[in-house]
């Protein structure tokens, strides 16, 4: 009797396996897109990271090459002088900047595109894209728009990048960022370059919305290099 008691209730119905099987792929059809998205997002902030690194240590060789403690001394004084093959690993140099970099940019805000990176990017400076597929371009025209910095550094020039080149999302603060680089030669961010007190809710908006795209670098470099928004 507790055999076939036993018996009757193994297993599963085909009506129960089917049940389960419909909630399984509704859990997956939102997870893994959601999965997809943080794995991306990590990807790229390697790539973020990986740069900023390159450039801080581009920067150390220099002044350690021209025995100075100026960076203004040294190929950083000089877009073209700084973006040879010598200081960073090349493999195109762009006539200009819309030789290299893509035409439309959106921000993160309203997914709608700006002109700010167009418009900011780039035939002020030199731009050439590396062999990890990175878009680089150097200016050093915005000398007088920094004050000093509390510690008596000062900004002399900016890079801007696209982590993968051409390739989508184009998107501020995804895979388009900007650096500063000071006379010191440490890569800071927009609240360290001009003492202002970093708020982590008004870098968001600023970067969202593309208003101070050296926000975006703020927010990751704070967060421990992760991209959380």
């Amino acid at each position: 009797m507790l055999k076939r008691f036993m018996d009757k209730k193994s297993g599963f119905t085909l009506t129960e396996l089917l049940i389960a099987l419909t909630i399984i792929g509704a859990v997956s059809a939102m997870a893994i897109p959601n999965l997809i998205d943080g794995i991306h997002r990590r990807s790229l902030m390697i790539q973020v990271k990986n740069n900023y690194e390159a450039i801080q240590e581009v920067a150390r060789e220099q002044l350690a090459t021209k025995n100075t403690k100026n960076l203004m001394d040294t190929d950083f004084a000089s877009p073209a002088k700084l973006l040879r093959d010598k200081n960073f690993q090349i493999s195109k140099k762009c006539t200009n900047g819309a030789d290299c970099w893509s035409a439309k940019y959106k921000r993160l805000s309203d997914k709608t595109v700006t002109t700010r990176v167009v418009d900011e990017k780039i035939n002020t400076g030199k731009s050439v894209i590396l062999k990890n597929g990175t878009i680089l371009t150097y200016t050093t025209d915005l000398t007088t728009n920094y004050p000093v910095m509390k510690d008596g550094d000062k900004v002399i020039g900016m890079f801007r990048i696209d982590v993968n080149g051409a390739d989508k999302p184009n998107f501020i603060g995804r895979d388009v960022f900007w650096f500063l680089i000071t006379r010191k030669g440490k890569v800071v961010d927009f609240y360290t370059a001009t003492n202002k007190t970093y708020v982590k809710s008004t870098a968001l908006v600023e970067c969202k919305s593309a208003t101070t795209i050296t926000s975006c670098l703020a927010l990751v470099m704070r967060s421990g290099w992760v991209m959380d928004y």
